[in-house]
C-alpha cells in the first residue's frame, strides 16, 4: 500500500473523501432542547436512515460526515456544501 490509501474505489476510479460542511443537530443537556451544530470535516457517503412517526417510520437520505476531530455525524443533505471540486 503506498501513499494513496485513503482512496477508495468507486465507479471504477478512485476518489478521495471531500472536505465539506454540514450542519447536524444535538439535544442540549440543559433543557432537552435541539441545537444546530455546523460540522466541518469529511463526507464519506450519503446513506438511507428514518425518524418515527406515530404514523410509522418516515425514510430520508442522510449524509455521514467525519468532523475534523473524527467524529462521525449523521447530517442533512441539504445542508451539505463541498469545498473542492471531484
Amino acid at each position: 500500500m503506498g501513499s494513496n490509501d485513503w482512496l477508495m474505489p468507486a465507479f471504477g476510479k478512485d476518489i478521495a473523501m471531500r472536505k465539506c460542511t454540514a450542519k447536524t443537530y444535538r439535544r442540549r443537556a440543559t433543557d432537552r432542547g435541539w441545537e444546530t451544530l455546523e460540522i466541518s470535516g469529511l463526507f464519506h457517503q450519503f446513506a438511507p436512515s428514518y425518524d418515527e412517526y406515530e404514523a410509522g417510520p418516515g425514510n430520508k437520505t442522510v449524509a455521514i460526515v467525519e468532523d475534523d476531530d473524527g467524529q462521525v455525524w449523521e447530517c442533512s443533505v441539504e445542508t451539505v456544501k463541498f469545498h473542492e471540486p471531484i
